[in-house]
């Protein structure tokens, strides 16, 4: 609904950010759900990043590719210009290997996606 404001906290339910005026905001991932985010994108000579996560084939389902690329996508640490790229590359140690590569924004874009996911998936 307009809000500008520059993220301050990412749980797992809700995110806090610190509006332009100083205002400190809860706001519900519910409320997100399929919501588009804006954002400044400053950062020249942004390189992508590539990493794997490894996810318990129980939390998994045939829809796990997708389910973990809309995530990346719709988390503030990812450029939008890019589309995240997930994909199955087979299991590990009894653990599905996911290998992502995506744009992240910032420079600890892409740790904060990995952490994200990890926490997730408790990884």
């Amino acid at each position: 609904n307009g809000l500008k404001g520059e993220i301050h906290g990412i749980g797992l339910m809700s995110m806090r950010i610190r509006s332009e005026n100083g205002r400190n905001i809860i706001v519900p991932y519910s409320k997100l759900d399929r919501q588009p985010i804006e954002f400044d994108d400053h950062q020249k000579g942004q390189s992508t990043v590539k990493f794997i996560i490894e996810i318990d084939p129980v939390a998994t389902d045939i829809n796990t590719t997708e389910k973990l690329t809309e995530i990346i996508m719709n988390s503030a640490w990812c450029s939008h210009k890019h589309k995240a790229v997930v994909q199955l590359l087979g299991q590990h140690d009894g653990k599905n290997q996911y290998e992502i590569t995506c744009l992240p924004n910032g420079k600890d874009g892409g740790e904060n996606i990995k952490t994200m996911l990890r926490q997730l998936y408790k990884n």
